[in-house]
């Protein structure tokens, strides 16, 4: 006579077998998981700079392109009169880390600005002069601005040492050169001829 098993149950291997294969896999999804939260973190924290940086870049081509008059410029501030303003006297500053716009804070966390004017009557004809742009707006020659901005960010990174995982703030910039501005209202000085 044949003697039939049950299988009514599972042995103690095999449970300990399927923990262990749950744990792994859970494991490695907890892993991919964290990654993928800090992929998506830093992705966040970079569209936040940059969409503030496009507004940034806009406010200081609308102030630029209207301007009327210049009367002073250096390579960290400008002092100008602008149809953006309704004509009335604006000033704008690059100062620890920081820009303002008559004193008043517009932007902070700027690692650089840098403006610069063109210093020929010709320079737009003579791309290849390696002196065409200076630190200082010249009232009889400088028609153009131009600047380079950068803007700091601190994601916070992950870190592994010692097998341990722990998160981090490190410094980086997002950064945007030689944007160029041709006030399309500047006044001509009397006599002299742009």
């Amino acid at each position: 006579m044949k003697r039939y098993r049950s299988n009514n149950g599972f042995t103690l291997i095999e449970i300990i077998v399927t923990l262990m294969l749950i744990a792994l896999i859970s494991g490695l999804a907890g892993i991919s998981l964290m990654n993928y939260i800090d992929a998506y973190s830093l992705q966040q924290q970079n569209a936040d700079v940059v969409q503030e940086a496009r507004m940034v870049i806009n406010r200081l081509l609308n102030e630029f392109i209207h301007i009327t008059e210049v009367h002073q410029g250096t390579s960290e501030e400008i002092a100008f009169r602008s149809r953006f303003n309704n004509e009335s006297d604006t000033t704008i500053t690059y100062k620890n880390n920081s820009i303002t716009i008559n004193d008043v804070p517009f932007v902070d966390n700027v690692g650089h600005f840098n403006l610069r004017y063109l210093t020929s009557l010709t320079g737009f004809d003579d791309v290849e002069r390696r002196k065409m742009w200076g630190d200082t707006w010249e009232d009889d020659i400088s028609t153009a601005i131009q600047f380079d901005i950068s803007f700091q960010i601190f994601p916070l990174l992950p870190q592994y040492t010692n097998k341990k995982r722990t998160h981090s703030r490190t410094e980086k910039a997002i950064s945007f050169t030689n944007i160029t501005v041709v006030p399309r209202t500047l006044r001509k000085e009397e006599g002299n001829e742009r």
